[in-house]
């Protein structure tokens, strides 16, 4: 009788565990040949009816906010669709996230003062019960940079990269995570402690030139997704003040006249934070994993571009010098450099950086110097005094 008993209970307890299982999450329904067609055929029809042409002046038409809203929402085949054609002759954006149950569909409303950008955002949903959502307002300031995909609790989490532009040179990007609620998306309070996720605000020129284009999917927060970190920028004088060095001279700080305070400038270091599935753990200050061993030991990247034999960096060391370190093209920073060379210094007279070592000489061009043009060459080398190498840049591999 007690035996009997017992396993009844048993029986009863994996039920119920059976029961809080959660089920699995619904998948995109793939378009057939015939719904591209069809949403093709939509497409055009769409464009023609709006007039959506790009104008003589190159500029692309914003979308009529209501009638888009309507369309997605009224056919849940859109959520997998690209939109080419309607990218193609308007401002629309389109970030989808890889699991593609979330998009944003974003276009910049022309609203914003000066060359401040503003936009209308709709976000489209496949909900937990495998049905479409759709809602969004008439205007944000934030566009969307990337979503990545992850897990809270066991259930499908994702975390937004946003992006607001102030004006032509200054912008700000944070980080905020989202579960699915019902028919929308729920914020998830990531870490009470990650003061980082505020936005970071930076100079976006100065940051495009020092690093070629080539950032993270444009996103200055860098995910790994191999071991679900992400890498929260280091501004400059937190990297001095880590490196134990004095905060910069009153007249080197940042212009306390810019848009937002302190406009950083990036380093190319960060706070490094790993999802253990609730929240973010810090995991202290490091260089970025796409860079080698061997390198982690620098306080600020200058630059980084490629030439048609060769992948360069420049770095700024804590003593004040520059480190130059450079691989094949087609080699991943991942790799041990092919060639290192340290103690070198900055010309001010012509821009360059200069390097010597074992009778090479390797001069490389300031390319955030604004007078640089694409024409002129950015890597030089020198044996023994004579030319061996004159190199420009490439600018076919920015994202």
């Amino acid at each position: 009788m007690k035996k009997t008993v017992i396993l009844s209970l048993l029986a009863a307890v994996l039920c119920c565990l059976s029961c809080q299982k959660k089920a699995p999450a619904p998948e995109v329904a793939k378009l057939t040949a015939e719904d591209t067609v069809a949403l093709q055929t939509l497409e055009s029809a769409f464009i023609r009816e709006h007039h959506l042409e790009v104008s003589d002046n190159g500029l692309r038409p914003s979308l009529p906010y209501e009638d888009f809203y309507r369309w997605i929402a009224s056919d849940p085949r859109t959520l997998s669709y690209p939109f080419d054609s309607l990218r193609a002759v308007s401002a629309l954006i389109v970030q989808t996230s890889p699991d593609g149950r979330l998009r944003y569909y974003m276009c910049d409303d022309s609203t914003g003062e000066g060359s401040m950008r503003t936009c209308w955002c709709v976000r489209q949903l496949l909900n937990a019960d495998g049905k479409v959502c759709v809602w969004g307002q008439p205007a944000e300031q934030a566009f969307v940079r990337r979503i990545i995909c992850m897990e809270y609790d066991g259930a499908p989490a994702y975390l937004v990269s946003h992006f607001a532009q102030e004006s032509w040179a200054y912008g700000a990007e944070w980080l905020e995570m989202y579960r699915v609620d019902a028919d929308t998306l729920a914020q998830i309070p990531v870490s009470e402690s990650l003061a980082s996720f505020a936005p970071i605000e930076y100079d976006m020129h100065e940051w495009d030139s020092r690093t070629n284009g080539m950032t993270d999917g444009g996103s200055v927060f860098p995910y790994d997704a191999a071991s679900q970190s992400v890498y929260l920028p280091l501004p400059l004088d937190s990297v001095r003040t880590l490196a134990g060095l004095p905060a910069p001279e009153e007249d080197e700080k940042e212009d306390p006249g810019l848009p937002y305070r302190g406009c950083y400038s990036l380093t190319d270091r960060y706070d490094v934070y790993q999802w253990d599935g609730r929240q973010f753990v810090s995991k202290g200050q490091q260089a970025g994993y796409w860079l080698h061993p061997s390198l982690h030991d620098f306080m600020m990247l200058r630059q980084t571009f490629v030439t048609p034999d060769h992948n360069v960096r420049i770095d700024e060391m804590a003593d004040g010098s520059f480190r130059y370190a450079s691989w094949p093209k087609d080699s991943a920073m991942t790799a041990q450099p092919e060639i290192v060379v340290g103690g070198g210094s900055y010309d001010q007279g012509t821009h360059c950086y200069l390097f010597g070592n074992d009778g090479y000489t390797y001069i490389v061009a300031d390319l955030t110097d604004e007078d640089f043009d694409d024409e002129d060459v950015a890597l030089v080398i020198k044996k023994d005094g004579k030319s061996v190498l004159r190199q420009l840049r490439v600018n076919e591999d920015k994202d």
